[in-house]
C-alpha cells in the first residue's frame, strides 16, 4: 500500500470512529431524555389516578348531599303543610 492509501484508510477509520462516537453521544442524550420522559409519564399517570379517586369520592359526597337535600326538602314541605293547616284552623276559629 502506498502512503496515500494508508492516509486515506486512516482518515476513513477516523471518520468512522467520529461518526460512531457522535451516534453514541446522541444515544446517551436520547436515553437520558427517554428516562426523564418515562418518569414524567409515570408522574402524570399517578396524578390522574389520584384525581380519579378524588372524583369517585366527590361523586359519593354529591350523592349523599343530594339525599340530604331531598330529605330536607320533604321535611320543609311537610312542615309547611302542617303550618298552613294550623293557620287555617286558627282562621276558622276566628271567623
Amino acid at each position: 500500500m502506498s502512503q496515500d492509501e494508508d492516509k486515506e484508510k486512516e482518515l476513513a477509520e477516523q471518520d468512522l470512529q467520529r461518526a460512531s462516537e457522535d451516534i453514541q453521544r446522541e444515544m446517551v442524550m436520547l436515553e437520558s431524555d427517554l428516562k426523564k420522559s418515562k418518569l414524567e409519564e409515570e408522574k402524570v399517570k399517578n396524578e390522574l389516578r389520584e384525581l380519579d379517586k378524588d372524583e369517585d369520592r366527590i361523586r359519593v359526597d354529591i350523592g349523599k348531599k343530594q339525599e340530604d337535600l331531598k330529605k330536607k326538602e320533604n321535611e320543609v314541605k311537610s312542615l309547611q303543610e302542617e303550618f298552613d293547616h294550623q293557620k287555617k284552623k286558627l282562621n276558622t276559629l276566628h271567623t
